[in-house]
């Protein structure tokens, strides 16, 4: 469907037209910032010389361009001197920019859009104002899926995009001065009130699981907008580029809190495979035990990318770094919560049946992934859910279409209410029912055989015993 009929002209601020389609055109070749001359536009757009003059002193009377300095002219074979030419510049203006954009968005100069994006002159604009202002250009351009797949594919590329993000190598650290153009990502974000249910939701939750907003990795940034602006894109290239670019900043990160020992091992591994997995969700764009506890361990399944076969690997070490840390994470919770074993216990017991309700669900999950990789081979694919339904995207239709057929959609996130042994069947009726949820902790049938060999060794008792020596050491440290 064209673009022109997506959009809904009521949305549109009408301006003093400056913009014509072949302003427009010669708004894009100027683009590059190579400088182009009277002659030079006439053969690249095919114009006659008093057109091309009528349009360039047009455009610098509207000010979107100007003329630069005279330039030496080179022979492209001989490379001897020619002369001189006047080059012609686009303004360094953000009204210009967003005048531009609107024009070509709205006639539908998909082309046009696109070559600006990915200009030498835009790969300057981030690189002088930040990404935030290149994505402030477009982002009321975005619900507009043809705009949106240009936009990610245009700004992703540029090497000023990358760079900018090197940002976040600056983890942990707050500089009293920063760039004008990061300084957004140091200012205290403006709070979104809950609505109503959102907010009974996380006092009951507080309430029933004793979870606070504390945060095991650390405050690093108060606005998180650098990241969270990934996700108004196109999000297969968003997660590619974050996976690229920014990823390994915070698995350094990650690193530097467990030999500071402001986290443990096991929390480390949780928190790196997280934001590989999920990492425009991942902390710190949320709290890190908020995404583990609410709902609890949903998050083993939930909002997941797999772009290859290696993914699927790390997914299942992702819900494997739980499982064998499981005493770590229930630490991390709140270190100084407990104070008697039968509060311990009962805390423990709640939380080793919710994970045994999510690893049932992770299995039944990964088959059906199992099955489509199979089926069709490598595939970049989006695991979420939405309410009671399930979902597994396909993402290189980019068209959110769901992989699974409507019963499974619908019936996927119902089984595991009652938690099955990790042998069981995949469908009923032969499915094998855990006989005491609440008593163990199950592994997945996907973990490696001497996991599964003993899981007999992580019952109720082991685990509170454990969690108890650990609560034990740290209050030691606190007396």
């Amino acid at each position: 469907m064209p673009i022109d009929s997506l959009i809904d002209k009521d949305d549109v601020i009408i301006m003093p037209p400056k913009f014509t389609v072949n302003k427009a055109r010669v708004f894009a070749t100027l683009a590059d910032d190579k400088g182009h001359a009277n002659k030079d536009l006439i053969k690249e757009l095919g114009q006659d010389k008093s057109n091309m003059s009528r349009l360039l002193q047009g455009m610098m009377v509207d000010e979107l361009i100007y003329q630069g300095p005279k330039q030496p002219t080179f022979d492209s074979e001989s490379k001897k001197r020619l002369g001189k030419k006047d080059p012609f510049f686009i303004r360094n203006d953000g009204r210009v920019y967003s005048s531009f954009i609107d024009f070509v968005v709205i006639n539908c100069e998909k082309e046009l859009f696109a070559e600006f994006l990915g200009s030498d002159h835009m790969n300057k604009v981030i690189a002088e104002k930040g990404f935030l202002f290149a994505y402030d250009l477009v982002k009321e351009k975005l619900k507009y899926s043809e705009i949106k797949n240009i936009a990610s594919r245009e700004l992703f590329s540029l090497p000023e995009t990358a760079k900018y993000y090197e940002i976040y190598n600056m983890l942990g650290e707050h500089p009293e001065r920063v760039d004008d153009k990061f300084k957004e990502l140091f200012e205290p974000p403006i709070d979104d009130p809950l609505l109503p249910y959102e907010e009974d939701f996380k006092v009951e939750f507080e309430f029933l699981y004793s979870y606070d907003d504390s945060e095991p990795a650390g405050e690093v940034f108060p606005n998180n907008r650098g990241i969270k602006i990934l996700a108004k894109f196109d999000i297969l290239p968003s997660v590619e580029f974050y996976r690229t670019n920014i990823f390994k900043f915070f698995q350094e990160y990650y690193e530097r809190l467990e030999v500071e020992g402001k986290i443990s091992p096991g929390y480390r591994k949780y928190l790196e495979q997280d934001n590989f997995l999920s990492p425009l969700t991942s902390y710190p764009v949320n709290n890190s035990l908020h995404l583990i506890f609410s709902p609890p361990f949903q998050r083993i399944y939930d909002d997941v990318f797999l772009l290859n076969a290696q993914d699927i690997e790390m997914f299942v070490l992702r819900a494997r770094a739980i499982y064998e840390n499981f005493e770590d994470i229930l630490l991390e919770r709140n270190k100084e919560l407990f104070s008697d074993d039968y509060i311990l216990n009962l805390d423990a017991k709640i939380f080793i049946y919710h994970w045994n309700v999510a690893i049932t669900r992770f299995d039944r999950i990964l088959d059906y992934v199992a099955y489509f990789y199979d089926l069709l081979g490598d595939k970049k694919i989006h695991l979420k859910s939405e309410g009671n339904r399930f979902y597994i995207v396909d993402l290189e239709t980019n068209t959110n279409t769901n992989l699974l057929p409507p019963l499974a959609e619908s019936d996927t996130l119902l089984y595991g209410i009652l938690p099955t042994h990790v042998d069981s069947p995949g469908e009923s009726p032969s499915l094998k029912i855990m006989d005491d949820p609440f008593g163990y902790l199950r592994p997945s049938k996907y973990f490696p055989p001497d996991i599964i060999d003993k899981a007999s060794e992580r019952t109720l008792d082991r685990i509170s015993s454990n969690l108890m020596s650990k609560y034990e050491e740290i209050w030691k440290w606190l007396a």
